[in-house]
């Protein structure tokens, strides 16, 4: 029911490459820490036992061993393209990827969903807001973004673009439709995270 994002000092990466080649000293080295900020994207209100999928799986995959127990090792872990979330809410589902190295989050309302529906949470947040309708997020590690959100339904073999915005309520975000949507086709809402 949630999405947990952690962001990493870019000056702290950027000395790793020091590390690498020798260029700190052992005193420098023994008090070198990488900085980052996590937080959390809340799901309120979802329904519970949620099955997400990938879809677009790389040739490549990731291997986890970590610690001393094998028990806990993940060999060969498949990598995707897409995470899609059938039903996150009642006729309403959710796809992730990234487009230019940013992360999208497609809400996918079908014919009977309720947009309303969709709140989320922000945990772990240094503070935010809205300006000239794009959410700032304020971080340790420095400012992310998310785009004024789009919003379209495919009526006809059309594209037609539906006015959506963006409603804050303390650390709870929403959608509005100001000009109103048709509901007997699928809307489809494309925010999108910059960091």
């Amino acid at each position: 029911n949630q999405i947990t994002y952690d962001f990493i000092d870019q000056t702290d990466m950027s000395r790793v490459h020091g590390i690498a080649h020798g260029e700190m000293t052992e005193e420098e080295l023994a008090d070198f820490r990488i900085r980052h900020h996590s937080y959390r994207v809340i799901f309120e209100g979802a329904n519970e036992n949620i099955n997400f999928d990938g879809k677009e799986m790389f040739r490549t995959y990731n291997n986890y061993f970590l610690g001393s127990d094998p028990e806990k090792w993940a060999g060969h872990v498949p990598l995707y393209g897409k995470i899609a979330g059938k039903s996150l809410y009642n006729k309403i589902d959710l796809i992730t990827y990234s487009v230019d190295e940013n992360l999208k989050s497609d809400f996918i309302v079908h014919p009977g969903g309720k947009p309303g529906e969709i709140q989320l949470k922000y945990e772990g947040i240094d503070s935010m807001r809205l300006i000239y309708g794009e959410l700032l997020l304020k971080l340790s590690v420095g400012d992310v973004y998310e785009h004024a959100p789009k919003a379209y339904q495919i009526i006809n073999n059309r594209k037609i673009r539906v006015k959506c915005e963006y409603e804050l309520d303390g650390n709870r975000l929403s959608f509005s439709f100001p000009k109103g949507y048709n509901p007997d086709f699928d809307l489809i809402i494309d925010p999108e995270l910059v960091f």
